[in-house]
C-alpha cells in the first residue's frame, strides 16, 4: 500500500479537509501531477503553485512516517484507498452527488459490489 502514502500524509495534514483534497485533486490532474510527485515538492513550490499555507506545506512532509505506518495497518486490514478519479470509485455515487462526492473511500471487502446498485 506504498502508493497510499502521499495521500496519507496530505489527508493527515491540518486545515486539508474534503474540499481542499478535491480541489488539490484538480490542480494535481490539470498539473498531469502525481499525489507522489506533489509530496516530492519543496514546500515553497507546493505553497506558490497548489494554494496550500507553507506550514501545510511542511505538515504534508512532516507526515510521512505517520503516514507509513498508517498504510501499513490499512494493509493488514485488507482495507484500499479509493479516489474520485480511480477506476474502482462508483460512477453512481460520482452521478448523484457530483461536486460533493466524497474524494476519497476507504473501503474492505470485496470492490465488487461497487458496480451495482
Amino acid at each position: 500500500m506504498a502508493s497510499a502514502v502521499p495521500l496519507l500524509q496530505v489527508m493527515l495534514t491540518k486545515g486539508i479537509g474534503p474540499r481542499s483534497l478535491a480541489r488539490l485533486f484538480e490542480r494535481l490532474d490539470g498539473d498531469g501531477m502525481s499525489l507522489s510527485e506533489f509530496t516530492a515538492l519543496g514546500p515553497e513550490e507546493m505553497t506558490a503553485r497548489f494554494g496550500i499555507t507553507e506550514e501545510q506545506a511542511r505538515s504534508v512532509q512532516a507526515n510521512e512516517d505517520a503516514a507509513m505506518r498508517l498504510a501499513e495497518s490499512l494493509e493488514q486490514h485488507n482495507i484500499v484507498a479509493v479516489t474520485a478519479g480511480d477506476p474502482l470509485y462508483p460512477e453512481r455515487l460520482r452521478q448523484v452527488l457530483a461536486q460533493k462526492a466524497p474524494p476519497v473511500l476507504f473501503m474492505a471487502g470485496s470492490t465488487n459490489v461497487l458496480s451495482g446498485r
